[in-house]
């Protein structure tokens, strides 16, 4: 019998959802007939696909169906080319017949284009509810939209079940674990308030979550780093070399941010953080790009709640330091500051009595008084001058004494300074100009000095008198501090003595000399002392900034992370 035509009956692509995604097979219906009367028996039926009409290349295999049952014309068939076969593009089904079935050789019928259904209700990996909702890559409960690479999930978009937000999930795939997740309702309940959430993990040791912004030639040039296990996150910018440039992140569980040279191995040029111990912050500034200090605000020095500014140079370094005192609190170079405004400078004290007069009566009273307050120790030079005025009787000795003291009612030794008028001189009214002066040890704070008068005959009194008084803080030679008087002293028991020989003012000359030279000496041990101090400080705040300076310099590792968790589409109903 010879095969005259075949009349396609459907070629249909027809998929019903189950529990696993659907295969590439669809169902062939045709209608054979020989001699315009239809076949009944059974027939060998052969099919290929092309992706031409004539010529062309085949597409997959060959399917033959062998003594395929035909019943009044009609047979079916289920064809499976693959799943990349039916990839979108045009295809052709040929089709070859031979009947009866092992008789003789095939009958080709020809090619038929491969045609879409108008519409498909559910296809490969998609799945369409009832209600439209669309599900892509799960059969499950819910609705997600899930990507493999074939073996494992690595991406999920779906809503989640306790509150109807939605969420992104990307994950690694091989263990399937989620590293970033978006979701647009992160607080898990179902109420009006949302809570948005971007999450960037990491798993197994990692560094932490990393987010990172590049530039146009794909170089990292912003990095959000999440921090290893116990670690805190840290933000960085890179140069285009890769290397940071600033960096805001945490040392010893504390807040650091920091600028750096990346030119030079990147030491930092500016840090900002806290003290690492007691609380309270630093300010470090380098001088140079080794990273040296050059300047340092620490607002907690030595955990006293004491601020602590360092300046460093290449040959001079100061410190302000509120914790200390007196001259420790500022440590400057020798002559960085003249005298000028210091506070142990030289000052002056005056008082007078130009218009009114003082009458002796007979004691020793006090003419002036002044009070000096004096800044440390030293010495004071008290000058008093005033006008003697005597009425003077013939026959009498009129005589006063006068003199500077730092004690009222008490003439020093040498302060009884005299004014006479013999017996012999004629009665009547007598003035003389009168200048005595002593040095006198001085303490720091308030020291009164006193312009005194002892009248020992006739009748006294003091006119235009005036007390200065002068501080000085060092000495430049030896002094002899003025003494109140001692037992037996007095001018009537004083021995006589000859003036100074060339010998003696040579001695003194020496003697002055040592004592400059043993000023100089003490300042200066004094100095070396306050310098040392200084140079253990700068060499401990150095090495603490070395100790941090590999934090600085180099950014945690950013490693893929992995903690083998699985990822499903269970996850986003048990968030």
């Amino acid at each position: 019998m010879r095969i005259r035509h075949l009349i396609p009956i459907a070629l249909l692509a027809i998929g019903t959802a189950q529990a696993a995604p659907i295969d590439g097979t669809f169902n062939y219906q045709g209608r054979l007939t020989s001699g315009g009367a239809p076949i009944t028996g059974n027939a060998d039926v052969r099919f290929s696909l092309w992706d031409a009409a004539a010529a062309g290349a085949q597409v997959g295999g060959t399917i033959n169906y062998l003594s395929a049952p035909v019943t009044d014309g009609l047979f079916n068939a289920d064809l499976d080319f693959g799943v990349d076969a039916l990839n979108g593009e045009e295809r052709w089904l040929q089709v070859e017949v031979r009947s009866p079935a092992g008789a003789g050789g095939y009958v080709n019928l020809g090619r038929q284009p491969v045609l879409g259904a108008p519409y498909a209700i559910q296809t490969r990996g998609i799945y369409v509810e009832p209600d439209l909702d669309v599900r892509i890559g799960t059969t499950g409960t819910g609705r997600f939209f899930n990507v493999d690479d074939g073996d494992s999930l690595v991406a999920q978009i779906g809503s989640s079940l306790s509150d109807g937000g939605g969420f992104v999930y990307l994950a690694k795939a091989d263990p399937q674990v989620p590293t970033i997740i978006l979701d647009a309702d992160n607080d898990d309940v179902d109420d009006a308030d949302a809570q948005g959430a971007l999450e960037v993990r990491s798993y197994n040791g990692g560094p932490g979550g990393l987010v990172s912004v590049r530039n146009d030639d794909n170089s990292e040039t912003i990095s959000l780093l999440g921090g290893g296990a116990g670690s805190a996150g840290s933000f960085n910018m890179f140069d285009s070399a890769g290397d940071p440039i600033l960096r805001l992140d945490s040392f010893s569980g504390s807040g650091q941010l920091s600028i750096f040279d990346p030119t030079n191995g990147n030491p930092f040029l500016t840090a900002i953080e806290d003290t690492s111990s007691g609380g309270g912050g630093i300010l470090n500034i380098a001088r140079n790009n080794l990273g040296t200090i050059g300047f340092e605000v620490n607002g907690n020095w030595s955990n006293t709640e004491s601020t602590r500014v360092f300046i460093g140079g290449v040959s001079n370094s100061m410190s302000f330091d509120t914790s200390s005192t007196g001259n420790s609190t500022v440590t400057l170079p020798t002559g960085a500051i003249n005298d000028a405004e210091i506070l142990d400078e030289p000052g002056v004290a005056s008082t007078l009595e130009g218009s009114l007069s003082v009458s002796l009566t007979g004691g020793v009273d006090t003419i002036l008084s002044r009070t000096i307050t004096c800044p440390t120790s030293g010495y004071c030079v008290v000058i008093g001058t005033c006008q003697g005025q005597v009425s003077h009787s013939n026959g009498t000795l009129s005589t006063a004494n006068f003199g500077v003291s730092d004690v009222a009612g008490s003439l020093p030794v040498n302060q009884d300074v005299a004014l006479q008028y013999v017996s012999g001189a004629v009665s009547g009214t007598y003035t003389a100009p009168v200048t005595v002066h002593g040095t006198f040890l001085a303490s720091a704070g308030s020291n009164t000095f006193y312009l005194l008068g002892q009248e020992i005959g006739g009748s006294w009194t003091s006119f235009d008198s005036q007390l200065t008084v002068m501080f000085f803080p060092t000495a430049y030679g030896t002094v002899e501090p003025t003494l109140l008087t001692r037992s037996g002293g007095g001018d009537a028991s004083a021995l006589p003595m000859a003036p100074l020989s060339a010998g003696e003012i040579r001695a003194e000359q020496l003697q002055a000399a040592d004592f400059d030279r043993a000023r100089r000496d003490a300042e200066m041990a004094e100095m070396r002392a306050m310098m040392e101090a200084l140079r253990n400080q700068v060499d401990g705040l150095q090495q603490r900034l070395d100790e941090r300076a590999p934090h600085r310099a180099n950014p945690p590792s950013r490693s893929t992370p992995n903690d083998g968790a699985a990822l499903s589409h269970n996850d986003a109903q048990s968030r």
